[in-house]
């Protein structure tokens, strides 16, 4: 009976409170013929520590919690502030063209001996410049609108200052005498290059 205190003194320090793993060592005791009147061995005490020990089922390791992560804070993002300016296109004004200085004045329409529509007429230079090369064109047309001739002739002053009028002449072939309506334009003028004259000396 000392023997079983011993061993049972000894399970228990190993597995404390485990009183079924106890009596499973009792019969192992029990069947070796160890709980009879003789001592038994140290050699038969270390078998049945052994055997005992081998019917033991390990408690599992406990598996560690995951480590909490913290959710991260929310950081709001600065508002960007977008000023839009709206400029006014200011479309400029184009500036006239030389040709537009040139206004017509009064005109006429005949026909010559040879079947010919005559316009002559007068232009003058509304502009502060001096214009030269000043071209006239002509287009006549039936009565239907159709294009009957063309023409295009300078005017009679080769230069023509400001304020100045000078008069032109155009001859357009009609053979079948269809023209009835005319159309004039200017269609060449530039400014003029003069050189100033130099004062005469005095005698």
């Amino acid at each position: 009976m000392a023997l079983v205190a011993v061993l049972g003194g000894r399970n228990w320090a190993n597995r404390a409170g485990d009183g079924a793993r106890s009596f499973v060592l009792l019969g192992v005791l029990s069947a070796m013929g160890l709980l009879g009147a003789c001592s038994p061995s140290p050699s038969s005490v270390q078998f049945a520590i052994e055997r005992t020990q081998s019917l033991w089922t390990p408690i599992p390791s406990q598996t560690p919690l995951p480590t909490y992560t913290s959710v991260p804070t929310y950081t709001p993002q600065p508002i960007v502030q977008v000023t839009v300016q709206v400029f006014e296109v200011v479309t400029p004004t184009p500036l006239p063209l030389i040709t537009d200085y040139i206004q017509f004045g009064q005109t006429s329409r005949f026909r010559d001996a040879q079947g010919r529509t005559v316009i002559v007429g007068e232009v003058s230079n509304s502009g502060p410049f001096p214009l030269s090369g000043v071209r006239v064109s002509a287009q006549l047309y039936d009565n239907g609108g159709a294009l009957v001739g063309v023409a295009s002739e300078r005017i009679a002053h080769e230069i023509l200052r400001s304020g100045e009028a000078s008069v032109f002449e155009l001859r357009i072939p009609d053979p079948q005498r269809l023209g009835t309506v005319y159309e004039l334009s200017v269609s060449e003028a530039k400014l003029a290059e003069i050189t100033p004259v130099a004062p005469k000396p005095r005698a």
